[in-house]
């Protein structure tokens, strides 16, 4: 059987029109929602990204201010002390000036509580004078060759990178200065002055930055060897970036920069290393922290170091993740509340719907009946009009006996009447005879008529019920064509669409 729109059943049919209209309305949020959310994800989101960027850099130029300031001072007083014309005396060989030298040490070790000691080097590196106690060497030299080049090369106090000494557990700064003839027709370099700096505050610096930009943030620096020098988990303070050159490995035994024999583990694996020099946020993932990071490195200037912050991109993605989170959000509530009235409005429309299917279910199956009502009355119809038909020229045939038999009786009796006296007695009897057979005759034609004639009366009452059926028939089936037609009317309501048949009121 071939089948129909509405075979699979009103609850499916329900189903499928309340679901297709609960679509198009999520679609008609949807499509508004997924604008905003990319409009956030293009727009605001790296505005929200460069904005916490911006705050870390912040964070880190302050504290690089902090280390500066830190040492400017310092370089102050080992500038104006090394012009001092005792240490110059002294340097060139007048014994007396020996004193007033000291006197400069001292005066330059009492400025600052963070100096660690003062010492007069004369040009071929040996100390003359300290204070308050002889300076301790970097491995072979009091002042490494490159620091005595560069101080040759622009006559400015030069500030070291760190010394690490892990006896005692400190950092230590040295900044140096050319120590020069007064007087003389050029400028001749008698020896240096050295004064040493404690260094230990960029740790409790770096403590103190823990959680500064955010939960999980903090903040390392690394020197110019790619050694982290400062960092909150102090386990991983003198530990390498990456490996080192051949030449930064060879000045770090020579100077013994993190004290003598001291091996610097390196990490496995670092994308740091590709990106100590980058000051531009960058996203890092550590090594063995499933943690994603922002980083920013930037460069202290006053000594060779690089101060790197570091917050969890989670973190500093947070306000967008919030913002995309609130609006997803909204587009879920603004989602279900088009379902819920998608599927609202999708009952209502199936609802008259439903009832139509109903009534043209209905109708359907009574315009079978009448089908089935109609094929039986005609087969009726058909067996009344062969029956009439064939008691008809039944009646037909006995009216005919009956009128030969009747003329037959006239003739005999008018031949007897005629001829009566004249007849013999066996020709009257055979006369009277054969007027007999002729009335058995007609009595007989007649009563097959009678019956012929009740059996056409019955035919008749038959003809009025498949009359009075088809009658019954054709109104149940007007009554049906016009429900069926209301039917239609109620659909093309529902679909929105008027009824155009000529005729019709539009």
């Amino acid at each position: 059987m071939q089948q129909t729109f509405f075979s699979g059943g009103k609850g499916r049919f329900a189903r499928s029109l309340s679901v297709q209209v609960s679509l198009l309305l999520i679609l008609a949020a949807l499509l508004p929602l997924i604008i905003t959310i990319t409009s956030s994800e293009l727009l605001s989101r790296p505005q929200l990204i460069a904005k916490a960027n911006a705050s870390m850099k912040a964070d880190a130029q302050t504290h690089i201010l902090a280390i500066e300031n830190y040492f400017s001072q310092p370089i102050i007083d080992v500038r104006s002390l090394s012009q001092d014309d005792s240490l110059s005396a002294y340097l060139q060989g007048n014994s007396q000036a020996a004193n007033a030298a000291m006197h400069v040490l001292a005066a330059g070790y009492q400025r600052n509580m963070n100096y660690i000691g003062w010492s007069l080097i004369d040009a071929k590196g040996a100390q003359r004078l300290s204070y308050p106690a002889p300076s301790a060497p970097h491995g072979r030299y009091f002042i490494p060759p490159d620091t005595i080049t560069r101080l040759l090369a622009t006559n400015n106090a030069e500030i070291s990178s760190d010394y690490y000494n892990p006896q005692g557990n400190m950092l230590t700064v040295d900044i140096t200065e050319t120590v020069i003839a007064i007087g003389a027709k050029t400028t001749q370099t008698l020896g240096y002055l050295r004064a040493t700096l404690n260094s230990n505050f960029i740790w409790d610096m770096i403590q103190n930055e823990s959680g500064m930009n955010g939960t999980g943030s903090y903040a390392f620096i690394a020197d110019e060897n790619g050694v982290i020098v400062a960092h909150p988990d102090v386990t991983k303070n003198f530990t390498a970036i990456a490996p080192f050159t051949p030449g930064q490995q060879a000045n770090i035994a020579t100077l013994e920069r993190y004290g003598k024999n001291t091996r610097i583990p390196v990490w496995p694996k670092s994308d740091l290393a590709d990106k100590i020099n980058q000051q531009a946020p960058f996203g890092l993932t550590l090594q063995r922290q499933r943690v994603s990071y922002q980083v920013i490195g930037m460069p202290v200037f006053v000594v060779p170091w690089t101060y790197f912050v570091l917050s969890p991109t989670s973190v500093v993605t947070a306000l967008a993740n919030q913002q995309l989170l609130t609006i997803g959000s909204i587009g879920m509530i603004v989602l279900l509340l088009a379902a819920i009235l998608g599927v609202i409005v999708g009952q209502q429309i199936t609802s008259p719907v439903l009832r139509s299917v109903a009534q043209l279910k209905a109708s359907s199956k009574r315009l079978k009946e009448l089908a089935s009502q109609e094929e039986f009355a005609i087969v009726q119809q058909t067996w009344v009009v062969d029956s009439s038909k064939t008691g008809l020229s039944s009646v037909n045939y006995y009216i005919d006996t009956s009128q030969n038999a009747t003329n037959y009786i006239a003739i005999v009796g008018k031949e007897l009447e005629n001829h009566w006296p004249s007849m013999g007695p066996e020709e009257r009897q055979r006369a009277l005879h054969n007027i007999t057979l002729a009335a058995n005759h007609i009595y007989t034609s007649l009563q097959r008529q009678k019956k012929n004639g009740r059996k056409l009366s019955a035919t008749l009452d038959l003809t009025q019920q498949v009359t009075d059926q088809l009658k019954t028939s054709t109104e149940a089936a007007t009554a049906a064509a016009a429900q069926m037609e209301q039917v239609v009317s109620q659909l093309q309501q529902v679909v929105g669409k008027p009824d155009t048949t000529p005729g019709k009121q539009q």
